[in-house]
């Protein structure tokens, strides 16, 4: 039997994940989520969609970072996450309460909390600069995904195709032209990603070579035209629109950063327009099957109304909204945001939403043009697909771009810095009380 070398396998992988550096763990995880499409193969649901090898990767770079500090009580420090995150957990367990289907909103909760909330809470205390490695890594993955959504159109060859269930290569059949599902499993999810990388890497803050993000920006905007979606084309231009304001204030600060502004929105309005003007998306904006696509989701919204006023404050229960509306309607609820209303109600969902501006808004103001575009792609993108109460392990690609925009400047929170008797440490005495100022 293969159960006792999948077992040993999975604790070696889990005892590596504890002793590689800790900036290697959102690599580890972004690379996991791409090569490893869990929730389109033939494994149980809650391993693909929900507990995916990344997420458990995540959960241990979170316990990390939290124990990094294991002289100082984190309970004690004035996080900002705190003011949304302990209000949206008590919304979180009064909607869990009322839910029919518990163990289902149990594992959504949990996977949100490592993706969603412990990041945007232990990043206020990252001593560690991630943003090299995550923008690296995406880079890598917008060039990856170019070349293997040029090979399938080329030459029909994408060796993942072999891996996806049955029901998922049938749907790709009712589609009016070609559309790249590359290893992510489905043609929103790659544009989604596509859309992430291509603003990261046109905004590769701090990076002093450019030609490896150019490379990476080319691949993901092959990606983003071969993945054939509407949503990637609106996720980029807002994505850049925040970018570039985000980098305003160094613009008047250093007058030659308004010249490479400009530059920059010269290139992504370029890239957009071959992204909005290619013959692959015009075909299919023509064809019967996106009218009826876009029927479907107008159709869809009437119907998620009628959830939502049934339960407006409190929703159905956690990550249930896919069960729920299966039930009373025929089809997918392919709208993210409203999945969440349906599910936690509208409450819990103006508190989220607002969250997520707050994590915008902290990285425009500290200049952090690359993770303020890079989440505000994902969050539009994201909208457009059957996918935060479906997998909510694709939350974990915006999991390192929330550290990266709420991680403290110059090394050193400041918070740190405003506890009695820490304002004055030298570098020696804050190493020797377990406050390190480098990765581990």
């Amino acid at each position: 039997s293969s159960g006792p070398a999948v077992l040993a396998s999975t604790v070696c992988a889990v005892i590596l994940m504890f002793l590689v550096p800790r900036n290697a763990l959102p690599a580890a995880a972004l690379w996991l989520l791409v090569l490893l499409p869990v929730g389109y193969m033939y494994i149980p649901k809650v391993l693909g969609q929900y507990f995916a090898p990344s997420v458990l990767v995540i959960g241990i770079w979170m316990l990390r970072l939290a124990f990094a500090h294991r002289m100082i009580p984190l309970l004690r420090m004035p996080l900002r996450g705190w003011l949304i995150s302990g209000p949206f957990l008590f919304l979180f367990f009064a909607s869990a309460l009322g839910s029919k289907l518990l163990p289902q909103s149990l594992g959504w909760g949990v996977v949100f909390t490592v993706c969603v909330i412990a990041p945007s809470v232990l990043g206020q205390i990252c001593l560690d600069d991630v943003w090299p490695t995550v923008r690296r890594t995406f880079a890598g993955i917008g060039l990856f995904l170019g070349v293997l959504a040029a090979s399938d159109f080329v030459f029909h060859f994408n060796p993942w195709t072999q891996f996806y269930r049955y029901e998922f290569l049938v749907r790709a059949g009712v589609f009016s032209t070609f559309r790249a599902f590359t290893s992510l499993g489905h043609p929103l999810v790659t544009s989604l990603v596509a859309s992430v990388a291509l603003v990261i890497c046109v905004f590769p803050t701090g990076a002093a070579k450019r030609w490896f993000y150019w490379l990476g920006a080319i691949g993901a905007t092959t990606a983003l035209i071969l993945s054939v979606s509407r949503s990637g084309v609106f996720a980029v231009g807002l994505a850049v629109i925040i970018g570039v304001l985000s980098g305003l204030v160094r613009s008047r600060q250093r007058s030659g950063d308004m010249q490479g502004r400009l530059g920059v929105v010269l290139i992504t309005t370029a890239i957009s327009a071959a992204v909005a003007w290619s013959p692959l998306l015009r075909r299919r904006n023509e064809s019967a099957e996106s009218v009826g696509s876009a029927n479907y989701r107008s159709a869809s919204v009437d119907k998620a109304m009628v959830l939502i006023g049934e339960r407006p404050v409190l929703g159905f229960g956690p990550g249930t909204s896919p069960w729920v509306f299966g039930d009373r309607f025929r089809g997918p609820l392919e709208n993210s945001a409203l999945q969440l209303i349906v599910s936690l109600g509208i409450p819990a969902f103006l508190m989220l939403t607002l969250g997520i501006c707050i994590i915008i808004a902290v990285a425009m103001r500290r200049t952090r043009a690359g993770a303020a575009a890079g989440i505000v792609a994902f969050s539009v993108s994201v909208v457009g697909c059957n996918a935060i109460d479906s997998g909510p392990a694709i939350l974990g690609f915006i999991t390192p771009l929330i550290v990266c925009a709420v991680m403290p400047q110059g090394g050193r929170p400041e918070q740190i810095a405003s506890w009695p008797g820490c304002g004055d440490r030298t570098e020696d005495q804050r190493n020797t009380e377990g406050i390190p100022s480098s990765a581990a």
